[in-house]
């Protein structure tokens, strides 16, 4: 009996660990970074950041970050992905736009951006209000 109960949960952990590693590979969910959302001051008690996905999209990075209004009326804003190399330099800066957004109380709204390059490895998201 304790044997097959050994087996049992070793074969149990086997799968948790394969699901585990399939999560690395696809859109994960990361700490959220400050240093990767630039949210205007006039918006810190409105907005909130839910939370950062990124992943490889074909050769491209992929991000996507969830923003909640927090506050009692609609929010209108506008947000601009921008891209960098590994070693910090901004790329091809013709691709960052300003796109204009209102998010309702309470809704949720994610905001996606894919890098105009290969060679993006990380990226910047600037949120500011929309007038």
């Amino acid at each position: 009996m304790k044997q097959r109960r050994s087996l049992l949960l070793s074969f149990l952990m086997m799968l948790s660990m394969a699901g585990c590693s399939t999560v690395k590979e696809g859109p994960h969910r990361t700490q959220v970074d400050s240093s990767r959302i630039e949210l205007a001051a006039s918006l810190e008690n409105r907005i909130q950041i839910e939370g950062i996905l990124a992943r490889r999209f074909t050769d491209r990075l992929q991000a996507q970050v969830i923003l909640k209004n927090i506050g009692n009326d609609a929010a209108h804003v506008q947000t601009r992905f921008m891209w960098f190399s590994s070693t910090g330099a901004p790329l091809d800066e013709s691709t960052a736009i300003w796109e204009g957004w209102v998010l309702k109380p309470g809704e949720d709204r994610t905001i996606t951006g894919t890098a105009g390059s290969a060679k993006a490895s990380d990226f910047r998201l600037s949120i500011q209000p929309h007038e």
